[in-house]
């Protein structure tokens, strides 16, 4: 949160008092311009608080860097709609048992362990989207990241009918 304000050289030292503690102060005075002539001094002082903003959901707004990427590690298991994979583009394709959200992100559809693999695609043309990411790529061979999930195999337990 930035405030800029207009004060005069009196309210100055009150003013301070604050900015020793949490406060970052940015005086700029590019050309001092008096307010009233002869009385005070306009300065234009920019305050930016360090720390988080008091309320529930603070200042951030949207998606932070450190977010993206892979949520899971290869190789671990996972229960259905366990988030996989959070991205801006589509860098990762889903495969098997992974479903897609509106904002592509990859979870999973089924228990299972999770494994990464990268294969040659073959797109559709007609598709809109896929004219938009691939053009001038139409003749070459596209290798694309896909996250997959094996399925835990079923438990083998079964009895015959007729033994009943």
């Amino acid at each position: 949160m930035i405030q800029q304000m207009a004060i005069t050289l009196s309210s100055l030292p009150a003013l301070l008092r604050p900015l020793s503690r949490n406060y970052l102060a940015l005086l700029s005075c590019p050309s001092l311009q008096p307010v009233v002539p002869s009385a005070c001094i306009h300065l234009t002082v920019s305050l930016q608080k360090y720390g988080p903003d008091g309320g529930p959901g603070g200042r951030r707004m949207g998606f932070r860097a450190w977010q993206r990427g892979f949520w899971v590690k290869e190789g671990e298991r996972v229960t259905p709609g366990t988030i996989l994979v959070r991205q801006v583009t589509v860098t990762c394709h889903p495969g098997e048992h992974v479903g897609m959200g509106r904002d592509r992100t990859l979870f999973a559809l089924e228990h299972g362990r999770l494994f990464v693999t990268t294969e040659a695609i073959n797109p559709n043309w007609k598709h809109r989207y896929v004219r938009e990411a691939y053009t001038g790529r139409e003749g070459h061979t596209i290798f694309k990241t896909f996250v997959h999930i094996h399925p835990d195999p079923q438990p083998q337990k079964f009895k015959l009918v007729s033994l009943i």
